[in-house]
């Protein structure tokens, strides 16, 4: 095992051994790089556990802090659409009321229209009646 027969350089710059019985190596070193991968993985998972702050004992500080500003940003879109609708239902009851009022002046103005139509008729009747009575002079 203490021999480098059968170390190579890996892709990580690391020098790992070759498991092949043609390493040289007797059939116990596969178990015993196991055992060392394994201890390592769990010395590793022990110090990040260590590293990492317990749940009881995170700052959550930072989320409730995004959390409120994003409950702020609701409420003024909720505000600003409260405004917005009411501005345009403001908008709507003016813009209807002008739409009546144009409608009312239309329906006048057909109104003496029509009047005016029925006095250019009745004129028309009127001038044809007097011009038939008189009798044309031919010069």
């Amino acid at each position: 095992m203490g021999s480098t027969h059968g170390a190579r350089a890996g892709p990580n710059g690391k020098r790992s051994h070759d498991r092949s019985p043609s390493a040289g190596g007797d059939d116990r070193e596969p178990a015993v790089y196991e055992y060392v991968r394994v201890s390592t993985r769990r010395a590793e998972a022990a110090s990040n556990k260590a590293e990492a702050p317990a749940a009881d004992e995170r700052d959550f500080s930072a989320a409730f802090s995004l959390i409120q500003q994003a409950a702020e940003a609701i409420r003024s879109a909720e505000e600003r659409a409260h405004e917005l609708q009411t501005r345009t239902d403001r908008l709507l009851q003016r813009v209807n009321h002008q739409l009546k009022a144009a409608e009312a002046r239309a329906d006048a103005a057909e109104q003496r229209a029509e009047h005016a139509e029925e006095l250019l008729f009745s004129l028309h009747d009127l001038i044809k009646q007097e011009f038939g009575r008189i009798d044309v002079v031919a010069v």
